[in-house]
């Protein structure tokens, strides 16, 4: 796993984002991952965000097929910025210790930060930063 073997002394931040989070917050959801990703951009060179999509987000496309569009846009505009880590098969669960921090729904990684005794910060769509 590269991102865990060449971080480089850097902090570790893992973001996750659940099917739930999406539904129930829709546009200001996709607002709101974006507005997390510029953050990190803006923190520079010495963070590593992975960013780690929730198992449950394929049911979103049976659920709200418009929306799904949307944010597997989003995450393709994302990619091609090439500074954030996907953590496409879920691997961020194994490397908890290697981690620094949690951001995102309150999923099951949520818990297992909270029980290494990891910073865990839990998203809310209606608060953004200061620069959006």
């Amino acid at each position: 796993m590269s991102w865990i073997e060449n971080n480089e002394n850097k902090k570790i931040l893992v973001f996750q984002n659940s099917a739930s989070f999406l539904m129930i917050n829709k546009d200001r959801a996709l607002t709101k991952i974006a507005d997390v990703i510029r953050q990190v951009r803006k923190a520079g060179s010495d963070l590593i965000c992975v960013f780690s999509p929730h198992e449950s987000l394929p049911q979103v496309s049976d659920l709200d097929p418009g929306l799904w569009e949307k944010y597997t846009g989003l995450l393709d505009e994302l990619k091609a910025g090439g500074d954030i880590v996907f953590d496409e098969e879920g691997l961020a669960m194994e490397h908890v210790d290697e981690c620094n921090a949690y951001y995102g729904s309150p999923t099951h990684l949520a818990h297992v930060f909270q029980i290494s005794k990891k910073p865990v910060m839990i998203m809310d769509a209606d608060i953004l930063g200061a620069d959006t």
